[in-house]
């Protein structure tokens, strides 16, 4: 049995701006109020397809049960599962009224040589204390990504041969070209294809084939899992996640190998408590050789959360950056327990001054759509719900701003929160797109105003429990600026979660991933490094995730069998823990810095029955080659 690893990463280039995988608010669809939400959340096919949506489904009652049925649908009780509608079942479903709970699966946007020494993933390539050498081999890593440059010589193996065994083009509309059994859309490439050149695949973003490379490069360019086969599933939205990761998991039952995913997608969407429909899904997944890792996000300086008490009192939050004048949806979810109440009104300030307010308010039976304006003029669209979640037994409510477009706004003009009530909220902040910069929280510390800050930014479904969630730090000088050696990343996402009790400590772990070294795609635009066509830099946690997939890949190639819960414990015992880390688990580094040494011997340990032993001693254990039978597959 061999080992699988997909990864789902995106990064921007070195001296770009950082971004981080974000998705657009998601419509309740199982109450008609919510259609003309729906509405606006489908209006762009670009991230949902033309003919088929992305939907999570759950049926709670009989009578739900039966009408999945006569769709065709198989029933999973009250568990979520993926499926993909025509618009016609659809509004079948919506007018239904019997206990389906439905929500649109999510799109999901960018986040984005010393570090493989750093981890001591070198060590493990020599075998230093290890019975056997240990790179991958065996071991199928993929990808959910932006595409792979086929002809890298990285990702080739000794006879030049692609050791790519299958992509998965999930974008692609010809319908003449072959899709993935049981999923009945994209285009599916196998190994003869590939190999052949009979797959046309690129990655123009260049994002997919840097990630690879850290996590499976080979030659030259070796990554943590050099001889590592390779899938990938390529996406542009990656609305369906969940399709991609059961997708890589059956690949790997069909090659007879344990699998890993790394996803290094996500948003903040939901109460980050690790139980959204996403999370739920792939928690069903995963079991003995079938791992999921995720990157923690890059929101470690973004003011994205605020958590406040409420009172009588009124207290205001300042957004940041606001893109007045230009139509882009900026959305804020609000969670709290049940029992909260929340007055909410949203303002405009000139000069410290209120100049236009807009009372919101909302019930479950109501959606609110109204406009603020100034001057009778209106400067944006608000529209303003309230949900009972009541399996989680909490509140939700969702504003969604759009400033008008082509409006123009005093110079000094901000958009303010006021909010009063009782019990206490947390709120997230996101867009549905980046093109105007970034909004966020302001800073505040005077009396009366409450603080956005960048805690509890780990982002979903890094949030789950059964997920590996991983931070990035510094291996490579920055700007000749040595004091930052060794740190944690400015950007690295941090927790704690809205559930810690539930998701444990985010992240759970923490490796390289400030302006890391790896391979370039041939049409990309990522800079050179020193003058070479084949390598670039790129940074963000979506470098740091495929350290930890690849010393994942090393892991499960010593014990196929491990189980998420064991790659925990082993990762979290054999971190390593400095005067940068401090005292850990904390919410910034987890448990540490990873030592992929470490990891694999004590891997290497729990498949042999053995307990720590004098490094003298593993000169004579047997290879774990040839003590377990198992069948290989080249």
């Amino acid at each position: 049995m061999h080992c699988l690893i997909a990864t789902i990463l995106y990064a921007s280039t070195l001296g770009a701006p950082l971004y981080q995988f974000q998705v657009e608010y998601t419509p309740r669809l199982n109450q008609q109020i919510d259609m003309q939400l729906w509405k606006r959340a489908v209006a762009e096919p670009l991230y949902y397809g033309t003919e088929q949506l992305p939907i999570f489904l759950r049926a709670q009652t009989p009578k739900a049960k039966a009408l999945l049925k006569s769709l065709g649908f198989k029933e999973h009780g009250q568990r979520w599962q993926p499926v993909n509608l025509s618009a016609t079942a659809l509004q079948t479903l919506l007018r239904s009224q019997t206990g389906l709970e439905m929500r649109l699966a999510p799109p999901h946007r960018p986040m984005l040589e010393f570090s493989q020494k750093d981890i001591q993933a070198d060590q493990v390539h020599l075998a230093a204390t290890l019975s056997h050498k240990h790179q991958g081999k065996g071991v199928l890593i993929g990808f959910v990504d932006t595409g792979i440059d086929l002809g890298h010589p990285t990702f080739m193996d000794e006879k030049m041969q692609s050791r790519v065994v299958a992509i998965w083009d999930q974008d692609s509309q010809n319908t003449t070209h072959r899709a993935p059994k049981g999923f009945g859309y994209g285009r599916l490439c196998n190994k003869k294809d590939i190999r052949q050149a009979n797959c046309p695949h690129d990655d123009p973003i260049g994002h997919g084939t840097h990630v690879a490379g850290i996590a499976a490069g080979g030659a030259a360019y070796s990554g943590i899992a050099p001889k590592a086969d390779i899938a990938l599933v390529r996406s542009q939205a990656f609305t369906r996640v969940a399709d991609a990761v059961a997708f890589l998991f059956e690949l790997g039952e069909k090659r007879d190998q344990p699998v890993v995913v790394n996803v290094s997608v996500g948003g903040h969407y939901g109460p980050h408590d690790g139980k959204s429909p996403l999370e739920n899904y792939l928690a069903q997944l995963v079991g003995p050789g079938k791992i999921i890792v995720a990157a923690a996000g890059n929101d470690g300086e973004n003011r994205t959360h605020f958590k406040t008490p409420l009172s009588t009192q009124t207290q205001r939050l300042k957004f940041e950056n606001m893109p007045w004048g230009r139509s882009d949806d900026i959305i804020v979810e609000l969670w709290s327990e049940t029992q909260t109440q929340i007055d909410i009104v949203v303002e405009v300030h000139v000069d410290n001054q209120v100049i236009a307010a807009l009372p919101l308010s909302s019930t479950q039976a109501d959606f609110m759509n109204s406009r603020l304006r100034l001057n009778d003029t209106v400067v944006a669209d608000m529209s303003y719900g309230l949900e009972f979640d009541t399996s989680r037994k909490l509140a939700q409510r969702m504003l969604i701003i759009n400033p008008a477009k082509a409006q123009r706004m005093p110079a000094d003009a901000s958009l303010v929160l006021r909010v009063s009530g009782s019990g206490s909220v947390d709120g997230w902040l996101s867009q549905k797109n980046y093109r105007y910069g970034q909004v966020s929280f302001a800073k505040s510390s005077g009396p009366g105003w409450i603080s956005g800050d960048s805690n509890s930014s780990v982002t979903v479904p890094g949030t789950s429990p059964d997920i590996v969630t991983v931070g990035a730090y510094t291996t490579r000088e920055v700007e000749n600026d040595p004091a930052q050696l060794d740190t944690l990343a400015s950007f690295s996402s941090r927790g704690p979660t809205f559930s810690p009790a539930f998701t444990g400590i985010k992240p759970d772990i923490s490796a390289p991933g400030k302006t890391i070294a790896s391979a370039r795609s041939y049409n990309s635009n990522a800079p050179l490094v020193d003058g070479h066509p084949e390598i670039s830099l790129m940074q963000g946690t979506s470098m740091a995730a495929p350290h930890i997939t690849g010393v994942i890949a090393l892991m499960l190639e010593a014990d196929p069998d491990l189980t998420p819960k064991k790659v925990k414990k082993i990762l979290q015992e054999s971190a390593r823990h400095d005067a940068y880390t401090g005292q850990t688990p904390n919410h910034h580094w987890g448990y540490g810095k990873v030592d992929a040494l470490a990891a694999v011997t004590r891997a290497e340990e729990q498949a042999s029955g053995c307990h720590a032993a004098p490094i003298g001693a593993w000169l004579v254990l047997i290879p774990l080659g040839l003590i377990r039978n198992r069948r290989r597959r080249a």
